[in-house]
């Protein structure tokens, strides 16, 4: 998977902020990242959402690498939704 250069729309970028709010606990379900492996099932808190949709979170092992929109994926713990969802701007979240 990669991200492609695309851009999420401002929409788009406002329901990641919505769905993955400050403090927030995710799991990791997918990341794309060969420099730095993160194990599936890998759990941390939201730190922020930028402005291009990435979701920025301190992992339990330490790292603080970001989830990238349109490439890695990661679930709300508390209310199921992942982040895929989100990546087509027409569509509402919905759980997987």
């Amino acid at each position: 998977m990669a991200n492609l250069g695309l851009i999420p729309t401002h929409d788009c970028v406002q329901r990641i902020c919505e769905a993955f709010p400050e403090g927030c606990e995710v799991e990791l379900i997918w990341m794309d990242d060969v420099y730095h492996k993160i194990p599936r099932g890998t759990r941390g808190k939201v730190v922020r959402v930028d402005a291009i949709g990435t979701i920025f979170v301190h992992w339990e092992n330490g790292s603080g690498l970001g989830v990238v929109w349109n490439s890695d994926i990661v679930r709300n713990v508390q209310t199921g939704v992942v982040s895929n969802t989100l990546w087509d701007d027409g569509n509402p979240p919905k759980n997987l």
